[in-house]
C-alpha cells in the first residue's frame, strides 16, 4: 500500500517552510504501516529551498514531489483539493495523511475536498496507525469524544493525523537521518525531488481560482426608462429579439 504525507496540512506555501512536528508525526505513523511513503509539498513560487521536504526524506520518505505553480497562490480550498487529488491519483497513492496543524484560514477544508475529488473515505482525529492482522490494510485509531475507535482502511482514504503529545519522543538529528547527508553517510543515495507544474498534471491554471461565493455575482445593469401606451406595446417590448 502506498501512502503520502501532504506537508503543511496541504497549505500552499509562498516561501520555504520547516517541517512541522505534526508532519513529523504523520511521517512516523506512515513508516509504521508502509514501506513506500511519498511526501508532497504545494508552492506558489519557484526557487524556494526544499527545507521541509528534504527533512522528510531524512525521516524515511521514499519519494518527494513539489507541485509549483503561481496559480496555486490564488486558489481556494476546493481548487487546491482538486490539484492535490489529481496529483495523488497520478502517483497511485492509496492513503493520504494530513497533520492537524493547518495554520491558514480555510486550509482545513482541503482534505475534505481531496476526499471528494478522489472518492475516498475521509477520517479525522487519528492518533495512531498500525497494520491490520492480515497485512492487507491499515487499522486507524481515532478519537471520538472520550472514546477511541479502531477502523480498518483497505485503501482510498484521506486521514487527518492528530499531533503527538508534548511528552512524546521526537526524531532528532542522527536518530533517523536528517536529509541527503545522512542518507549518503549510510551509503544510500537520497531520492531526487520531483517538481511538477499544473501543466504536468494536465490542469488548466484557469480552473484554479478562488471561489469564495459559489452563487456567483449578479451585475446591476442600467436600463433606460421606457413608457408604453398599450398592452400590445408592452408585449412587443418583452418579446425576445
Amino acid at each position: 500500500m502506498r501512502l503520502a504525507v501532504c506537508l503543511h496540512g496541504a497549505a500552499v506555501g509562498a516561501s520555504s517552510l520547516r517541517l512541522s512536528p505534526g508532519d513529523e508525526r504523520a511521517l512516523e505513523l506512515a513508516a509504521k504501516v508502509a514501506s513506500d511513503v511519498a511526501v508532497i509539498e504545494l508552492l506558489s513560487q519557484s526557487g524556494t529551498s526544499p527545507i521541509a521536504i528534504t527533512r522528510a526524506l531524512g525521516l524515511g520518505a521514499t519519494r518527494a514531489v513539489r507541485i509549483v505553480d503561481a496559480a496555486l497562490g490564488v486558489g481556494d480550498a476546493r481548487t487546491t483539493g482538486f490539484v492535490l487529488g489529481t496529483a495523488l491519483e497520478r502517483l497511485g497513492v492509496d492513503v493520504a495523511l494530513f497533520s492537524d496543524e493547518a495554520a491558514l484560514e480555510g486550509v482545513a477544508d482541503v482534505p475534505a475536498s481531496v476526499a471528494h475529488h478522489v472518492t475516498a473515505t475521509y477520517l479525522t482525529d487519528v492518533i495512531d496507525l498500525r497494520p491490520s492482522t492480515n497485512g492487507a490494510g491499515i487499522i486507524a485509531t481515532a478519537r471520538h469524544d472520550r472514546w477511541l475507535r479502531d477502523l480498518e482502511l483497505s485503501g482510498d482514504a484521506v486521514v487527518g493525523i492528530v499531533g503527538a503529545p508534548e511528552n512524546a519522543p521526537r526524531a532528532t538529528r542522527g536518530s533517523r537521518g536528517d536529509g541527503p547527508d545522512a542518507a549518503n553517510a549510510a551509503g544510500v543515495a537520497a531520492p531526487a525531488i520531483q517538481v511538477l507544474s499544473l501543466a504536468d498534471l494536465q490542469i488548466d491554471p484557469t480552473l484554479v481560482l478562488r471561489r469564495s461565493d459559489p452563487r456567483g455575482v449578479i451585475q446591476n445593469v442600467s436600463r433606460p426608462l421606457v413608457t408604453v401606451a398599450s398592452a400590445e406595446a408592452l408585449t412587443e417590448l418583452l418579446r425576445p429579439h
